[in-house]
């Protein structure tokens, strides 16, 4: 079934940019039977394979030119060479643990290069555009989030580490961003929304609007 989706370790790059600002990205190498489980198990690996690597070339292209420090952050070993070794990004590998200890290390990896705003995403959202990610650093709050439909977030953007937003979450629930903004408003912390939008996590995703169908 075909599918069509309408760049080393150290601070080496920082010098680059005019700004302080970092994107992180997070995410996997493609490998049959350990990408996109929830659509590989309706549609099968090799699909699901396919929409793992469209999605990944996708983020690859709306990020590669933005005028950012930006960081690829492997769920294993970074590899010899992919489309993410091209020059425009550090590559680097997640460490161990659940998803907020794998955030926090790579926040904290990236602000200790300097960078006093960085953001957050992974590979997983075809209706992010170059300039949805770009906006995210414009507001003055201390925390962005790009809103998910499925009640987590696609993007974060801070302008400091804040432990309370990754220590002692549910992951993959529906009330992520809403456990998280309640954290923010005990502690105080202003926060600004994007703009709602939808995630691929299962075969229906395709349909929705800002995604081609299949």
């Amino acid at each position: 079934m075909d599918i069509t989706l309408n760049g080393e370790s150290g601070c080496g790059m920082q010098q680059q940019y005019m700004n302080k600002s970092a994107l992180i990205i997070f995410t996997r190498h493609p490998e049959l039977g350990k990408c996109k489980t929830r659509i590989a198990a309706e549609l099968g690996d090799v699909t699901a394979l396919n929409i793992h690597e469209k999605l990944v070339a996708y983020t690859h292209s709306i990020t590669k030119d933005l005028p950012l420090q930006k960081f690829v952050f492997y769920a294993d070993d970074v590899p010899e060479g992919d489309l993410w070794a091209d020059g425009n990004f550090e590559r680097r590998s997640q460490v161990s643990g659940d998803l907020g200890e794998k955030m926090m290390s790579a926040f904290q990896e990236v602000f200790a290069c300097g960078c006093d705003q960085v953001a957050i995403i992974g590979t997983d959202c075809a209706q992010l555009t170059a300039m949805d990610l770009l906006s995210a650093y414009s507001p003055q709050e201390d925390v962005v989030f790009g809103p998910a439909e499925d009640g987590g977030y696609y993007l974060m953007r801070l302008n400091r580490c804040i432990p309370e937003l990754f220590q002692g979450m549910t992951w993959s629930h529906h009330e992520v961003l809403k456990t998280s903004i309640s954290r923010l408003d005990e502690l105080g912390i202003d926060y600004y929304l994007l703009g709602t939008k939808s995630d691929i996590d299962y075969a229906n995703d395709l349909q929705k609007p800002g995604y081609i169908v299949f």
